[in-house]
């Protein structure tokens, strides 16, 4: 039960977030489906094998639906766990209210790696508690003993965090509670989530990585308009110059849009851009009003964002009324 308050280390807070957004909104422990934003996860995965294994899990019935039923049976009059549980894809641990062990599944040795299930059986809960909560567990328990399930804010619920297996080694799971026979007993449906989390992690990390180097480019101090795009040619970031020399009320309205809009000789060709190698050209380009104003353009790669390229801008109408007043002036 301990397992319900989560630990506040920043790397597994962050990806859950990452992760949760897979899943369906419910909170409930029913209908954990291939939701929308699943189906764009898996959509937007090029390595087969992930975007197999993501659809299994999706796929996989909901967290306790399989064997809720045979939990309840079993615990009425017998410590012995129905072979049903044994076949379920989640780990599953029974309790009683003392938070001894009582029960367990095939699927909890495979996660916990233990050879047996004596070696579990009338063991604390604690043992497998991650995240620094298990010499806090006796403490959950007695508060949920005098409190009571109708007062658990964990129950019924499904949460990210850490568990610990058989050599010491965390990981984290998603867990969701629920009690049966009556009451004595608490159910803890365990789901291994080490591959996705670790991808989640990976993907967030590279994710930053792109953006640091997007932030080193684009510099809101400098004198040129900065636009930073992709290889489809949608905007990405520009700096505050580029807002300006084109007329926007703002950074927000300018990203998303297509460069083209703004840099006729990207329309339908934006490669153009990348295959430029920082050569300056002389060019029309259009502000938001549709009033075309002659600049110098240049392009490059950025370095460390793979497919973006920052295109400088220098509208040179300010260079010719200056030579134009000195001409005069003469």
């Amino acid at each position: 039960l301990g397992w319900a308050f989560i630990h506040h280390k920043k790397a597994i807070a962050e990806a859950t977030k990452t992760v949760t957004r897979t899943f369906t909104k419910t909170v409930s422990l029913g209908g954990v489906g291939l939701s929308a934003s699943g189906e764009k996860a898996l959509a937007s995965s090029t390595d087969k094998s992930q975007q197999n294994e993501t659809r299994r899990f999706f796929s996989q019935p909901s967290m306790g639906d399989e064997s809720e039923a045979a939990v309840s049976v079993s615990t009425k009059g017998t410590d012995a766990i129905s072979g049903g549980i044994d076949d379920s894809f989640d780990a599953i641990v029974v309790s009683d209210l003392q938070g001894n062990i009582k029960q367990v599944n095939a699927t909890a040795l495979d996660v916990f790696r233990y050879d047996s299930k004596d070696e579990l059986l009338n063991k604390n809960l604690s043992i497998l508690v991650g995240g620094g909560e298990g010499k806090n567990h006796h403490a959950y328990m007695r508060r949920f003993r005098k409190d009571g399930s109708k007062a658990s804010k964990v129950l019924g619920r499904q949460r990210m965090l850490h568990a610990t297996r058989a050599d010491g080694t965390e990981f984290p799971c998603l867990i969701g509670i629920r009690t049966c026979a009556s009451g004595t007993r608490i159910v803890g449906y365990i789901r291994d989530m080490s591959g996705v989390v670790s991808n989640a992690s990976t993907k967030m990390k590279t994710d930053m990585q792109v953006e640091e180097a997007i932030d080193r480019v684009v510099d809101d101090h400098a004198f040129d308009g900065i636009i930073a795009s992709d290889d489809r040619g949608i905007i990405h970031r520009v700096n505050e110059t580029a807002v300006a020399e084109f007329g926007y009320e703002s950074k927000e309205k300018m990203i998303g849009l297509d460069i083209a809009v703004l840099i006729h000789v990207a329309k339908d060709h934006p490669e153009r851009l990348l295959e430029s190698h920082g050569e300056q050209h002389l060019v029309t380009l259009t502000d938001k009003n549709g009033k075309d104003f002659d600049s110098i353009i240049a392009s490059t790669k950025i370095k460390g964002a793979d497919g973006m390229v920052a295109t400088y801008v220098r509208n040179i109408a300010p260079i010719r009324r200056n030579l134009s007043n000195l001409v005069s002036d003469s």
